[in-house]
């Protein structure tokens, strides 16, 4: 499991350790000096001054564009990665809860504990076996409908769209990992195919089997999502700001008791 340190305090607002361009820089401030120290050393072998000038001025040139790339670059993008993270942050820590958002609710309703953060096979079968496509899910349309459980996960990946959409302008501000994580999940089977089951109307399948590798796929991506969380967002954040996203905070409350309402966040046709 993937933990930040509370203390994680504001040196991280201010850099982040680079563990491959930082400790290079290091590794050639060190052959520089050393190579200062030797000039007085009578050369080991022929051309040995020579070489050890070469190598310098190869280090001397990697320490002025480090320094470079940390003033132009790294500083000035974590300076707004900082100022954008409060919002940035709260909106990657939903859309990390996307898949538990879906599960919970389905488990709430079986009588199953809550899900993990972190997928769990043995688990998902359990839940896929005991929930029936077209059985009523927690929620009301508009008109007044029940939703089963393809209308349900097609809203909660319409819901997760919406996120990204609204990411993708904090996009420049956070690591590449942390983008293709969040790409990751929106190109996962699932949102395509739960797209094609409600326009192909009812279903006859007894339980959610069939699309259980589906669930899985969509569970583990938002599960990388929620360990980049972890490791880029919330150092930069107060613990009090912090998504506990190992708690489920942040994720769909379980369904409401029978004959409750939970309007949909936007527009939709009667299905």
């Amino acid at each position: 499991m993937i933990t930040v340190k509370k203390n994680a305090r504001p040196w991280r607002r201010i850099y982040k350790f680079d563990p491959l361009l930082d400790v290079l820089v290091i590794v050639c401030v060190v052959t520089v000096v050393t190579q200062r120290l030797l000039r007085s050393v009578p050369q080991l072998f022929p051309g040995g001054a020579l070489l050890g000038d070469v190598i310098a001025a190869l280090a001397l040139s990697f320490i002025g564009a480090w320094f470079f790339n940390l003033l132009v670059i790294r500083l000035p993008k974590q300076r707004d990665k900082g100022a954008f993270v409060e919002v940035s942050g709260k909106l990657v820590a939903r859309f990390a809860t996307t898949a538990v958002g879906i599960l919970q609710p389905m488990a709430t309703e079986h009588g199953m504990r809550p899900p993990p953060r972190q997928p769990d096979p043995e688990y998902l079968s359990e839940l896929m076996a005991k929930v029936s496509p077209m059985g009523p899910a927690p929620m009301v349309g508009f008109q007044g409908q029940r939703y089963n459980w393809i209308q349900f996960t097609d809203d909660a990946i319409d819901r997760a769209i919406a996120l990204k959409n609204r990411l993708t302008p904090f996009f420049p501000q956070m690591e590449a990992e942390t983008v293709a994580s969040i790409a990751a999940v929106e190109n996962c089977t699932l949102f395509q195919t739960i797209k094609l089951q409600v326009a192909s109307g009812p279903i006859t399948n007894p339980d959610m089997t069939v699309f259980e590798s589906m669930y899985f796929d969509l569970w583990s991506a938002c599960a990388k999502v929620g360990d980049r969380y972890l490791v880029e967002v919330a150092p930069l954040l107060e613990a009090s700001q912090r998504a506990d996203l190992d708690n489920l905070n942040g994720a769909t409350p379980p369904p409401e008791a029978e004959g409750g309402r939970r309007w949909l966040w936007s527009a939709r046709q009667e299905r």
